[in-house]
């Protein structure tokens, strides 16, 4: 596995920005931080399979990203024929651009299965809170009654005023 935390990544020739060289699958790749551009200006993924190269692992922990696929490859996966394998993303900040009919996460141009994409942060968040969206629920409840109760009795406070 790769560990990346770099600035900047291109590569001007048929290979991935970050990834495999021509005809070169991506491997399995992890960027955890920091601010990474990636690109290919020839065929290629920006970040995943290079020309006729599939994407297998990629892993975005956070950092801000941007990829740009060359010519016919995908921002993030494969590259043209190059299939999407698994790309998850769990934080950070993410822009992913297609070169020519690819996919901007996914399969390159000719690619066959654009594979999966997972976003774990939209789902960990709500299911980790799950609980406090529920307790935060009964307390807006709760204090709609309440606040419903003290207008009830000040109403009636006022009507009982005016009739003495």
């Amino acid at each position: 596995m790769r560990e990346l935390n770099m600035t900047e990544a291109v590569c001007l020739v048929a290979g991935a920005g970050i990834g495999g060289g021509q005809m070169g699958n991506s491997g399995n790749i992890t960027i955890s931080g920091g601010v990474v551009q990636a690109g290919s200006h020839l065929y290629a993924a920006g970040i995943g399979g290079g020309k006729g190269g599939n994407a297998e692992e990629i892993t975005i922990l956070g950092g801000t990203v941007t990829a740009r696929g060359g010519s016919y490859g995908a921002g993030i996966g494969g590259g043209q024929d190059g299939n999407g394998g698994n790309v998850v993303i769990s934080g950070g900040s993410v822009s992913a651009v297609a070169g020519s009919q690819a996919e901007d996460i996914g399969a390159g141009h000719g690619g066959s299965d654009s594979g999966s994409l997972i976003y774990k942060d939209a789902e960990s968040f709500f299911t980790n809170n799950f609980v406090i969206f529920i307790i935060i629920g009964i307390l807006a409840a709760a204090f709609i009654v309440i606040l419903s109760l003290y207008l009830n009795l000040k109403k009636k406070r006022l009507v009982s005023k005016q009739e003495d």
